[in-house]
């Protein structure tokens, strides 16, 4: 809303004694001294929750080497499989997978939608090819249809399990190595024949099934984490405006 000059002028200002204001005033910059100083280390505290995953992503994969895992490239374990959709099953976008996390926030209703779409099922990982730098990637626990923006990825089994393959495609090397193929710089699309040739480090399935179960377990603390820290810098808000609101209330 704007505030027009006028009301501006007619605005009534509490005016206690000029001794009061600057006692006020003093208790003010003390109280909200200590909110901003909360502020900064809540803000500290997410930055450190969010490199947690990454940090140790990349931990895991650099050490790689030194366990003797073996490698292949990106085409010979996984098979990009973009078959056209005829039935009626729920359906997935690319707005409907949390960048980062491979969380759905979609619907599991049916949905029929005007455009083509690719059928995928529980074998396989959905993977966003548009602005790869969003890092979209789904494991989907259900059968359906998505965006043809989304690639249904089979790994073969033989080699790779899909929990891998996603733990793979979210390290932050990963999502700028793949981004950096993609043209165009408003909606740059991964281009999948250069992808193709990347190398994919593979332990054992045993080996691979472990350390996602690790990583699984990391994500969830941290995102809970994550909610109680959005919901403490929800309350310092709070608390900021409270203060603000006692000051002009005669409650300080």
């Amino acid at each position: 809303l704007e505030l027009s000059r006028n009301s501006l002028m007619n605005l009534e200002i509490p005016l206690p004694p000029i001794e009061k204001q600057k006692r006020i005033v003093a208790k003010l910059e003390k109280l909200l001294g200590k909110v901003k100083e909360a502020k900064r280390l809540r803000a500290k505290a997410q930055a450190a929750t969010a490199s947690l995953l990454p940090a140790t992503l990349h931990k895991i994969f650099s050490e790689g080497s030194d366990r003797g895992w073996q490698v292949k490239p990106f085409s010979e374990v996984v098979k990009i499989e973009a078959q056209k959709n005829t039935k009626v099953l729920p359906y997935v976008g690319m707005e409907d997978i949390e960048s980062g996390t491979g969380r759905f926030t979609g619907s599991k209703s049916a949905k029929r939608v005007k455009s083509n779409t690719s059928w995928f099922n529980t074998k396989h990982i959905l993977y966003g090819k548009l602005r790869p730098y969003l890092n979209k990637f789904l494991m989907p626990d259900f059968e359906g249809h998505c965006s043809t923006e989304l690639l249904p990825l089979l790994p073969d089994p033989r080699y790779l399990s899909r929990g891998w393959l996603a733990t793979w495609l979210r390290q932050n090397n990963i999502v700028e190595k793949i981004n950096a193929t993609g043209a165009g710089s408003r909606m740059p699309r991964a281009n999948m024949k250069l992808v193709a040739k990347f190398l994919i480090p593979l332990p054992s399935l045993a080996e691979q099934r472990k350390i996602v179960a690790h990583l699984d377990q990391l994500s969830e603390k941290i995102h809970q984490l994550q909610e109680y820290q959005k919901q403490t810098a929800a309350d310092l808000d709070a608390l900021e405006k409270s203060i603000l609101h006692q000051a002009f209330s005669g409650g300080l």
